[in-house]
């Protein structure tokens, strides 16, 4: 905002004196800017059929309507009304009409209507002319003209903070891209930047916009990337080559596993998300259990001859046994001859 212009440098005081004197403007457009601050809704935002209607039919300047994409009955004829206005129509999903507007009926359509900064000026204004009317002394005007100033300039630069804020998180959104993200979702990351850009829109705070941008990358997490995709397909693909080897099964089965592992390489090289790679693993692991390897051929035979081992072991001592009750019996009948 630019510097309060002098009003002929009568009874001006230096800014010591100003400080002091406790300007009765500052008090009342203070108290006016606290009430528009409490004011929990956004003014330039209109929510329901109704007011948007109506809004549109007064000719008054709106920047964009947001409409539910599923919206029916009036709502039509909203957006055939606006389409005639030359007034921009964002269809969004219901979940973004109400973070907007949260715990009031929205029916589908909100508008941002051009910016009321004006009035909540207006009002203060209107308090300073109050104060001015009020005025005994020349240095009370002096205090109310010179108080409205600053506090416009203050009005002012928190609106141009708050404007910038908006701006660099729009161009943070700008720079991300569907394009790189797996095909299948590109269609959601688009619709989750523009639902942000929305609601960003209507942000009247910077915390606000920072919980937006933070939703917006947590549920951007939760979907995958090319790159993450690629890194994946790479990490399988050599897992395949070190891993997997025909060599590994017996002579009557390698054929079959090198078909196996042959086919589940081409089948990766083309896979498109993480959980296509996965399935892909899945079944060619299922498939090679049906093959015998010959580590668990060597350990059927390692399990054979020990079996064969101790089978003989028990019969050798089971015939010593008998062997041994043979030479009582003959001692016995030896001693009664």
């Amino acid at each position: 905002m630019k510097p309060a212009p002098k009003r002929g440098g009568k009874n001006r005081r230096d800014a010591a004196a100003f400080e002091a004197s406790k300007p009765v403007l500052k008090r009342a457009t203070q108290r006016a800017l606290e009430s528009i601050r409490e004011e929990p809704e956004n003014p330039n935002l209109l929510i329901g059929r109704n007011p948007v209607s109506e809004a549109i039919k007064a000719g008054r300047t709106i920047d964009k309507i947001l409409m539910q994409k599923d919206a029916q009955g009036s709502a039509l004829k909203i957006a055939k009304e606006a389409r005639e206005a030359g007034i921009q129509i964002q269809y969004v999903d219901k979940a973004v009409l109400d973070r907007l507007a949260p715990g009031r009926p929205h029916q589908g359509v909100a508008a941002y209507a051009a910016a009321h900064a004006y009035v909540d000026i207006e009002n203060i204004i209107d308090a300073a002319k109050d104060a001015i009317a009020n005025a005994e002394t020349v240095d009370e005007v002096d205090d109310v003209y010179y108080g409205l100033m600053e506090t416009l300039d203050e009005y002012s630069t928190a609106a141009e903070k708050l404007d910038n804020y908006k701006a660099e998180a729009l161009e943070e959104l700008d720079e991300i891209d569907p394009e790189d993200y797996i095909e299948s979702a590109r269609e959601q990351v688009a619709q989750l930047i523009a639902d942000a850009g929305a609601a960003i829109e209507a942000a009247q705070s910077s915390e606000d916009i920072d919980d937006i941008m933070s939703d917006l990358y947590e549920a951007l997490d939760e979907l995958e990337t090319v790159e993450e995709v690629e890194n994946i397909i790479a990490d399988v693909e050599a897992a395949l080559e070190e891993d997997f080897s025909p060599e590994d099964y017996v002579e009557a089965d390698r054929e079959k596993a090198a078909q196996l592992i042959n086919a589940a390489k081409e089948a990766v090289a083309n896979a498109k998300t993480i959980e296509e790679v996965s399935g892909i693993m899945d079944d060619l692991v299922e498939q090679l259990k049906a093959l015998t390897t010959t580590e668990e051929q060597d350990d059927a035979l390692a399990k054979a001859k020990a079996d064969a081992i101790a089978f003989l072991q028990d019969m050798i001592a089971e015939d010593s046994d008998k062997v041994l009750e043979n030479d009582k019996v003959k001692l016995e009948v030896a001693a009664l001859k």
